[in-house]
């Protein structure tokens, strides 16, 4: 009877466990699903938060120095009209150029002109193209637009507005001088010299 008794026994186990394994692979496949999904949906949100903050950091207000930003809770209230002050709206601000004193200097020397008619192009002085170029000094961001303006211009156009500024100005000078070559003396051939 004992043998009978563990064959029943284990029969019985054996299709407990093929009835679980049944109840079970349902509930895992359901679960790997619902894993995968919520896997997709976390990647979009995280998309979706970074095209939001874009989008903040694009058209949000720049705030003036010393005043802080409202929080958050006092954000949410305006949107939701609930406080007393309307939620000014400020024109959208062009990005800042950015400005190296390296490609300052490189862009003059590749145009060929000095300091000094470098800066008659942009309208300041010539001590102000050095003080830039030398990092002493930053230009402002009127400068910084008029430099934007002569970043692409050729030699030639250079020389002509150049050509222009002074014929306006009613300089006498040149505005752009070129380098004459100058006749230099040959000493005379060993030969041919004199013997006193």
């Amino acid at each position: 009877m004992a043998t009978l008794a563990n064959v029943l026994k284990e029969e019985i186990s054996r299709l407990a466990r093929k009835e679980v394994r049944q109840q079970t692979a349902d509930t895992a496949k359901s679960a790997a699903r619902c894993e995968r999904d919520i896997a997709e949906l976390k990647r979009q949100i995280h998309t979706l938060q970074q095209k939001l903050s874009a989008t903040h950091t694009q058209d949000a207000p720049k705030q003036p120095a010393g005043k802080k930003a409202p929080s958050k809770k006092t954000a949410a209230k305006r949107q939701n009209g609930k406080t007393a002050d309307a939620q000014p709206t400020f024109p959208k601000q062009p990005a800042r150029t950015r400005f190296s004193a390296e490609g300052l200097e490189a862009n003059r020397k590749r145009l060929g002109l000095s300091a000094d008619n470098y800066g008659r192009l942009i309208g300041v002085s010539g001590l102000s193209v050095y003080n830039w170029e030398q990092g002493k000094a930053r230009p402002r961001e009127s400068n910084i637009a008029a430099l934007m303006t002569i970043r692409g211009i050729g030699k030639r156009e250079a020389a002509k507005r150049l050509e222009a500024l002074a014929k306006e100005k009613g300089d006498e000078k040149p505005a752009a001088k070129k380098k004459q070559p100058k006749a230099e003396e040959k000493p005379a051939a060993s030969g041919d010299q004199d013997k006193s």
